[in-house]
Protein backbone atom coordinates (compact mmCIF):
# COMPACT_ATOMS: atom_id res chain seq x y z
CA UNK A 1 0.00 0.00 0.00
CA UNK A 2 1.08 3.36 -1.15
CA UNK A 3 0.57 6.24 1.13
CA UNK A 4 -1.25 7.70 -1.20
CA UNK A 5 -3.72 4.63 -0.68
CA UNK A 6 -3.11 5.22 2.90
CA UNK A 7 -4.55 8.95 3.13
CA UNK A 8 -7.47 7.81 0.66
CA UNK A 9 -8.23 4.89 3.03
CA UNK A 10 -8.25 7.52 5.76
CA UNK A 11 -10.80 10.36 3.90
CA UNK A 12 -12.77 7.21 2.85
CA UNK A 13 -12.94 6.01 6.76
CA UNK A 14 -13.65 9.66 7.73
CA UNK A 15 -16.69 9.80 4.85
CA UNK A 16 -17.86 6.85 6.26
CA UNK A 17 -18.42 8.02 9.88
CA UNK A 18 -20.18 10.92 8.68
CA UNK A 19 -22.58 8.41 6.31
CA UNK A 20 -22.86 7.15 9.92
CA UNK A 21 -23.71 10.25 11.81
CA UNK A 22 -20.29 10.13 13.72
CA UNK A 23 -18.95 12.74 14.62
CA UNK A 24 -15.46 13.04 14.49
CA UNK A 25 -13.52 14.74 17.43
CA UNK A 26 -11.39 17.78 17.03
CA UNK A 27 -8.73 15.01 17.07
CA UNK A 28 -9.83 12.69 14.53
CA UNK A 29 -9.92 16.08 12.36
CA UNK A 30 -6.62 17.16 13.38
CA UNK A 31 -5.19 13.62 12.51
CA UNK A 32 -6.75 13.48 9.21
CA UNK A 33 -5.86 16.92 8.52
CA UNK A 34 -2.23 16.29 9.52
CA UNK A 35 -2.18 13.54 7.00
CA UNK A 36 -3.60 15.30 4.18
CA UNK A 37 -0.83 18.12 4.51
CA UNK A 38 1.67 15.64 4.33
CA UNK A 39 0.07 14.35 1.04
CA UNK A 40 0.03 17.87 0.03
CA UNK A 41 4.35 18.18 0.52
CA UNK A 42 4.96 15.11 -1.41
CA UNK A 43 5.62 17.22 -4.55
CA UNK A 44 7.58 20.29 -2.79
CA UNK A 45 10.70 20.09 -4.83
CA UNK A 46 10.04 20.87 -7.87
CA UNK A 47 8.45 24.45 -6.81
CA UNK A 48 11.47 25.13 -4.27
CA UNK A 49 13.83 24.40 -6.85
CA UNK A 50 12.41 26.84 -9.30
CA UNK A 51 12.32 29.42 -7.04
CA UNK A 52 16.07 29.55 -6.08
CA UNK A 53 16.24 28.81 -10.18
CA UNK A 54 18.02 25.59 -9.28
CA UNK A 55 17.18 22.46 -12.15
CA UNK A 56 17.86 18.84 -12.27
CA UNK A 57 20.63 19.21 -14.16
CA UNK A 58 22.48 21.43 -11.89
CA UNK A 59 22.14 18.83 -9.59
CA UNK A 60 23.83 16.52 -11.73
CA UNK A 61 26.49 19.01 -12.65
CA UNK A 62 27.34 19.22 -8.69
CA UNK A 63 26.99 15.26 -8.41
CA UNK A 64 30.05 15.28 -11.43
CA UNK A 65 32.10 18.30 -9.57
CA UNK A 66 31.10 20.69 -12.55
CA UNK A 67 29.21 22.89 -10.47
CA UNK A 68 29.93 24.42 -6.69
CA UNK A 69 27.34 24.67 -3.99
CA UNK A 70 26.42 28.09 -4.07
CA UNK A 71 24.15 30.86 -2.07
CA UNK A 72 20.83 29.36 -4.21
CA UNK A 73 21.64 25.57 -3.81
CA UNK A 74 22.41 26.54 0.43
CA UNK A 75 18.79 28.28 0.57
CA UNK A 76 16.98 25.70 -1.98
CA UNK A 77 18.86 22.71 1.09
CA UNK A 78 17.68 25.23 3.99
CA UNK A 79 14.04 25.49 2.98
CA UNK A 80 13.72 21.50 1.97
CA UNK A 81 15.40 21.13 5.52
CA UNK A 82 12.32 23.50 6.53
CA UNK A 83 9.53 21.36 4.45
CA UNK A 84 11.40 18.31 6.89
CA UNK A 85 11.16 20.32 10.32
CA UNK A 86 7.92 21.62 9.79
CA UNK A 87 6.85 17.43 8.71
CA UNK A 88 8.21 16.50 12.06
CA UNK A 89 6.75 19.02 14.51
CA UNK A 90 3.31 18.16 13.10
CA UNK A 91 4.47 14.42 13.59
CA UNK A 92 5.16 15.64 16.94
CA UNK A 93 2.06 16.83 17.41
CA UNK A 94 0.07 13.90 16.88
CA UNK A 95 2.28 11.26 18.04
CA UNK A 96 -0.25 10.47 20.82
CA UNK A 97 -2.45 8.99 18.79
CA UNK A 98 -0.12 6.64 17.70
CA UNK A 99 0.10 3.39 19.53
CA UNK A 100 2.45 3.36 22.43
CA UNK A 101 4.63 0.92 21.11
CA UNK A 102 5.35 3.13 18.36
CA UNK A 103 5.76 6.62 20.21
CA UNK A 104 9.17 6.10 21.19
CA UNK A 105 10.68 4.89 17.84
CA UNK A 106 8.91 8.13 15.90
CA UNK A 107 10.15 10.45 18.49
CA UNK A 108 13.82 8.78 18.08
CA UNK A 109 13.81 8.68 14.24
CA UNK A 110 12.42 12.16 13.84
CA UNK A 111 15.23 13.67 16.39
CA UNK A 112 18.11 11.18 14.74
CA UNK A 113 16.52 12.55 10.73
CA UNK A 114 16.51 16.05 11.95
CA UNK A 115 20.09 15.99 13.36
CA UNK A 116 21.36 15.46 10.27
CA UNK A 117 20.50 18.66 8.69
CA UNK A 118 23.09 19.72 11.29
CA UNK A 119 25.64 17.35 9.71
CA UNK A 120 24.64 18.54 6.51
CA UNK A 121 25.00 22.41 7.40
CA UNK A 122 29.06 21.30 8.61
CA UNK A 123 29.20 19.95 5.18
CA UNK A 124 28.51 23.51 3.85
CA UNK A 125 25.07 22.02 2.17
CA UNK A 126 26.88 19.21 -0.06
CA UNK A 127 24.87 16.21 0.36
CA UNK A 128 25.30 15.52 -3.41
CA UNK A 129 28.81 14.33 -3.02
CA UNK A 130 29.12 14.41 0.73
CA UNK A 131 27.04 11.98 3.57
CA UNK A 132 25.71 13.81 6.06
CA UNK A 133 26.01 11.60 8.96
CA UNK A 134 25.77 11.63 12.99
CA UNK A 135 28.30 10.11 15.06
CA UNK A 136 27.00 7.69 17.94
CA UNK A 137 27.20 9.54 20.28
CA UNK A 138 25.16 12.50 18.97
CA UNK A 139 22.59 9.89 17.91
CA UNK A 140 22.92 8.44 21.97
CA UNK A 141 22.18 12.24 22.75
CA UNK A 142 19.62 12.99 20.52
CA UNK A 143 17.84 9.32 21.05
CA UNK A 144 18.25 10.79 24.99
CA UNK A 145 16.11 14.01 24.06
CA UNK A 146 13.41 12.25 22.31
CA UNK A 147 12.70 9.97 24.69
CA UNK A 148 12.76 12.26 27.62
CA UNK A 149 10.28 14.26 25.41
CA UNK A 150 8.03 11.76 24.89
CA UNK A 151 7.87 10.52 28.80
CA UNK A 152 7.58 14.27 29.72
CA UNK A 153 4.34 15.04 27.26
CA UNK A 154 2.27 12.00 27.84
CA UNK A 155 0.75 10.78 31.29
CA UNK A 156 2.54 8.40 33.02
CA UNK A 157 0.75 5.42 31.69
CA UNK A 158 0.72 6.27 28.29
CA UNK A 159 4.43 7.11 27.59
CA UNK A 160 5.13 3.73 28.68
Amino acid sequence: MSPDDSIVMDDRVVAQDRARDRVATGEDREMVEGLVRTKERASYAEPLMHRHDIAVRDIGALHRGERRIDDAYRRLIEDVMAVAEADYAAARAVMRYLPRSFRRAVAVAAAVYEGIHDAIRRNDYDNVRRRAVTSAPQKLALATSALCSVTRAMPRAAAL
